[in-house]
This record gives structure tokens, sequence and C-alpha cells, in this order.
């Protein structure tokens, strides 16, 4: 087993802090993992992405070049992603994304940034909401497992709101049907 996964979007909504929960995560579980990311001086509202691949052997080549997963927070640098998503991939988009028509992927569309701030009382990234979602579209990471790295890994005193988030974004993707 071999999965890439991209969180894709702007600086400021945790998207490379969604991928190191990830990738600490399914090495705790056991297996490989490689984490990177790309983000341009302007980190702060600038389109950024950071990539998670996972596999059950050694990864031998540790670029994301074919995803399984692609998580879309915004629209910024969308095309570029997009262009790596393997055919039968996922998209997982927050709803306000734009996404084009005649994609040969799974696509799941969850108001992720309104997930985000009702489960913590307060505007919030969406990005711990993503992975509860994340976790609820794929069988790559327990839902348990990801709750004990957030907790872990959440900044000073946000463990609680990060905590419901994840469970809401879970829960808003099974309900979906997705």
């Amino acid at each position: 087993m071999r999965a890439e996964v991209r969180f894709a979007g702007e600086g400021g909504q945790g998207l490379i802090l969604a991928a190191v929960m990830l990738a600490e995560t399914a090495a705790h579980g056991g297996l490989h993992v490689v984490q990177s990311e790309q983000y341009g001086p302007e980190s702060r509202g600038g389109h950024t992405w950071a990539d998670v691949i996972l596999a059950d052997d050694v990864i031998d080549f540790p670029q994301a070049a074919d995803l399984d997963v692609l998580v879309a927070l915004s629209g910024k640098g969308l095309p570029r992603s997009l262009s790596l998503l393997r055919p039968g991939g996922l998209l997982l988009a927050d709803a306000r994304v734009a996404i084009p028509d005649g994609l040969s992927a799974r696509v799941v569309r969850l108001p992720l940034a309104e997930i985000s701030r009702k489960a913590a009382g307060r505007a919030v990234p969406p990005n711990v909401a993503a992975l509860g979602a994340f976790a609820a579209l794929t069988d790559l990471v327990p839902l348990p497992a990801l709750a004990g790295t957030v907790s872990r890994r959440a900044p000073g005193g946000t463990a609680p709101a990060n905590l419901r988030a994840l469970e809401a974004g879970h829960a808003a993707a099974r309900t979906a049907g997705a």
C-alpha cells in the first residue's frame, strides 16, 4: 500500500499542521511516512500545500506525483494540485472552493470552515475538521489514533476545540454519505 495525500489551500489554514498530524498518526500506527510542504514568502494567505506519503514498506521516491487524496481548503493553486490527482482519487474540498466540471475523481464537498467555527465556538482554521472528514472517507488512519495526535499537537490550550472540530468533521463526512 502506498497513498499520497495533499493538503492544499492558503497560508494560515493550518495545512502544514494537518499534514504533520496525519504523518505522526500514521507513523505511530506502523506505516512508513514522508511529509513535505511548499509555501511562498507570503505564507499567510499565499498558496500553500503539504504532502504526506504513507506506505507499508520503504518509500523509495519521497515526492508526491500521483495523489490518491487531495484536501482543498481554498481554491488557491487548485489547478496545479488537481493535475496530480489520479483518476478515481478523492477530492475533499471546502464547500466554498470552486471545483471544475469533468473531474475523474470522487468529489466530496463539505463546509469545513463552518464546521470548524461551530465546533470551536469561534473562527478557527479548517484543518482539523478536514482531518476528521479525511478519517471518515479513507481507511488510512483510525479516528481515535488521530484524536490522540491532535490532543498532543494542538497549539497551547486549543486541544478541546480541535477535538470537537475533528469529531464534527468526521460526523459531517459520515452524514453526507460520502
